[in-house]
């Protein structure tokens, strides 16, 4: 990739942490990417994965499709935040779409992801991580055995400085949980 790539790359990362985050400017997002050379856009995950985030909501399907090819993009990489990040997003799409099946793949991903290490990921990439773990586990597989313990994991993610948005849907996946356990108490508290 060009130079002129490397820094089209750079501007949509530093664009879309700020437009997504703010759940604005989706729109230009997808413009400003579109707008990219092919080549640059392939050769790069994140602007795979922004744009099937920028998705989710508006066209579960093909956010769909663009947060897999983002995935193993990730994978293929090594970039594990990546691979949580989009899996988390996948996990999301899947459940707009009424696409619940998809959902047992993201939920063994993102388990085997968060299941090693986790002390080099920052908080915001943790809480995504284990909320949407959690709600995709309580929507496709409530019978899990440590769906209790991933709830425990969203609540100490929700402990660190992490966005408001980000904080807002850990909460909802976490009210969700607690409320099907009828253990109120915990909702209160959150």
């Amino acid at each position: 990739i060009s130079s002129r790539g490397i820094g089209l790359q750079r501007l949509a990362w530093y664009l879309s942490t700020r437009t997504i985050s703010m759940r604005r400017g989706d729109g230009a997002l997808l413009d400003w990417i579109a707008a990219m050379p092919s080549d640059v856009v392939e050769a790069a995950p994140w602007l795979g994965y922004w744009v099937g985030a920028c998705l989710v909501w508006v066209n579960p399907p093909t956010a769909r499709e663009k947060l897999e090819q983002a995935f193993d993009n990730f994978a293929r990489g090594g970039d594990r935040t990546g691979q949580i990040l989009a899996a988390g997003s996948l996990s999301r799409a899947c459940i707009l779409d009424a696409k619940w099946h998809p959902l047992d793949r993201w939920i063994e991903a993102l388990q085997s992801l968060l299941d090693r290490d986790i002390a080099g990921l920052a908080p915001q990439t943790l809480a995504i991580g284990f909320s949407r773990l959690l709600y995709a586990t309580l929507a496709r597989q409530p019978q899990n055995p440590r769906i209790a313990e991933w709830a425990d994991r969203t609540v100490t993610a929700l402990a660190a400085e992490v966005g408001c948005n980000e904080a807002v849907m850990a909460g909802f996946s976490l009210m969700m949980y607690y409320n099907w356990t009828g253990d109120t108490s915990r909702q209160e508290s959150i």
